[in-house]
């Protein structure tokens, strides 16, 4: 399949296809989140202002925190004078998020990033409440992130929500716009602008808003995502703590076995997927000419293994 570049928007083309956002998350474990105003440029948090030591020591402590991922995030019209830092560590039930304030850049090198996303208590003075709501805009790495993404900024501060950041790459350009729901790292695809108030609200108390919209939760990894979602749709499940991982293994055939328990029903259910690609390649984003198949998850399988 042959696209001229200049002509399509990737992230409109997956509308058409209708391709399926079930297990498409990028799986991270912590959120580093460091606010840059500085122009973002593609490949903005290896390419940037920084002093060398400050882009070091970030590099070595995403390197040493195993499942983090760095980002660079922004306010339309910040309300403080420094620089806002965020470290989230995910986790099904009890995740946690960090703020730490700046006041230049190599501030961080005091900071023991580690010892945060081990949830050291040297650092507990710094856990916030408030969530954070994260929206991919970085058109320099893919056109669709501003095209999409800069519509739904717009319309939540319009809505009166004041704890949008935007943010560089989340992964995933042609689900844009992609949202992010922190602590618990619910990670939202092709959202319209119409439906974000009705997602922070669902946020607020505790459940998804869809499972249409629904990518995953990052926590996880991308099958455990399929199942997750196969699961909550066969059961009607949308509180975020519904459901815990125990197993997942993979078998013979591209199949993945996935059980999760149910805490308010104490029951355990097996999901069993098989995982193939699409026939066909789609644009891996915009700006590349490269060509891939997508990876889908059909569920095969639902099953009450226990109930107590």
């Amino acid at each position: 399949m042959q696209i001229e570049q200049e002509q399509f928007f990737c992230a409109q083309l997956a509308r058409e296809d209708e391709e399926p956002l079930v297990g498409t998350a990028t799986q991270v474990k912590v959120w580093l989140l460091l606010e840059y105003r500085d122009p973002w440029t593609a490949k903005a948090v290896k390419d940037n202002s920084l002093a060398p030591v400050v882009q070091s020591h970030l590099d070595e402590q995403v390197a040493a925190i195993p499942g983090s991922r760095l980002l660079f995030i922004k306010q339309q019209k910040p309300a403080h004078t420094g620089r806002r830092f965020f470290l989230v560590r995910t986790d099904e039930a009890a995740p946690s998020l960090y703020e730490f304030e700046l006041h230049r850049y190599k501030d961080l090198l005091a900071l023991d990033l580690t010892a945060v996303a081990a949830g050291s208590p040297a650092y507990s003075d710094h856990l916030r409440d408030d969530p954070l709501l994260l929206v991919c805009t970085n058109g320099k790495r893919d056109k669709c992130c501003a095209k999409f993404g800069l519509p739904m900024v717009k319309a939540l501060l319009a809505n009166g929500i004041e704890n949008v950041w935007q943010s560089t790459h989340i992964g995933g350009h042609r689900y844009a716009p992609n949202t992010l729901f922190l602590p618990h790292s619910v990670n939202y695809g092709h959202l319209a602008p119409d439906q974000i108030r009705p997602a922070v609200e669902a946020y607020e108390e505790g459940r998804l808003y869809d499972l249409d919209n629904y990518r995953g939760r990052t926590y996880y990894a991308p099958a455990v995502q399929a199942a997750d979602t196969y699961l909550r749709r066969e059961l009607n499940l949308l509180d975020l703590t519904a459901v815990r991982l125990r197993t997942a293994s993979t078998e013979a055939g591209g199949l993945w076995r996935v059980s999760f328990y149910l805490p308010d029903a104490g029951e355990e259910h097996e999901i069993l997927l098989q995982i193939s690609e699409s026939e066909r390649p789609f644009p891996v984003s915009c700006t590349s000419p490269a060509m891939k198949p997508v990876s889908h998850y059909r569920l095969v399988e639902q099953r009450l293994v226990s109930s107590s």
